[in-house]
């Protein structure tokens, strides 16, 4: 709603796009307060505030990940006055999570699952180039950091990126550029399941898979699916092998950091 927006906010918007006549927040936002749907003659489009470093990384692992067949939203950049902003074209389609609200059938549900996990296979094939390897705002430590320091405040961030870096150790065979946040809220297919984009690629960054698929378990869990099966659907997409001990270890720790999230909002609130 227009009470949502500083006018910071509304005249870099319209300072980078031409034309715009309506700029709103997401009806569903979850945590994130730097997203704008906005209008303009030549379009819809959203608009997303974030950190030079993020802005820059979401616009080359974008430009990385389409080359590789994941469907993901063609970003481009802005800044003003020092504050950076990332702009994509807006998707015609739901979310997941809003086609499941609106009552999909579980069938289509499932599938759009597959669909997301054979997105998830195709990440694992992504080579990052060496030059960028060390790019820090590449790993999702750092990200994570950027990520919920807009969103929790920077105490929070403090706490979590030790937390990440410590979940992403491992084989180097297991480490890539994976989306650690694949939930309902993050994908956007149509009414058959297909997927139409991945997006906040805030979470897309170099990490480990047992870790990004985390998310994904989650949320097929809290739909009273079976986490086996989707153990099962992943490895024969992949043909190779997923650590399930570690992965259920990964689902309590994704537990204990909603509580903390939940807490930290709840005592932002007061």
């Amino acid at each position: 709603m227009l009470s949502n927006i500083s006018n910071f906010e509304r005249n870099a918007i319209s300072h980078v796009l031409r034309g715009v006549y309506q700029i709103k927040t997401p009806t569903i936002s979850g945590t994130q307060r730097n997203v704008f749907f906005v209008k303009t003659s030549e379009g819809d489009f959203v608009a997303k505030f974030g950190c030079r470093d993020i802005v820059f990384k979401n616009c080359f692992v974008a430009h990385l990940a389409s080359r590789h067949g994941i469907f993901v939203p063609d970003i481009s950049m802005a800044e003003y006055k020092g504050q950076w902003i990332e702009i994509y074209p807006m998707f015609p389609e739901k979310t997941l999570f809003e086609h499941i609200r609106e009552g999909m059938s579980e069938k289509t549900v499932r599938l759009a699952f597959e669909n997301m996990l054979t997105q998830f296979v195709r990440m694992g094939s992504i080579q990052v180039p060496k030059n960028q390897q060390e790019n820090k705002s590449l790993h999702i430590h750092n990200s994570t950091y950027e990520h919920t320091k807009n969103t929790n405040g920077t105490a929070m961030a403090m706490t979590l990126r030790p937390i990440v870096y410590m979940l992403n150790r491992g084989r180097a065979r297991n480490i890539g550029l994976y989306h650690s946040d694949m939930t309902t809220k993050n994908v956007i297919v149509n009414e058959k399941g297909s997927i139409v984009s991945i997006i906040d690629l805030d979470s897309m960054a170099i990490c480990n898979r047992d870790y990004a698929f985390g998310a994904m378990a989650d949320k097929w869990c809290e739909l009273g699916f079976n986490l086996h099966e989707l153990y099962d659907k992943y490895e024969y997409l992949a043909d190779q092998p997923i650590n399930r001990m570690r992965i259920n270890s990964m689902l309590r720790t994704i537990h204990l950091g909603k509580y903390l999230m939940f807490k930290a909002n709840k005592h932002r609130q007061k």
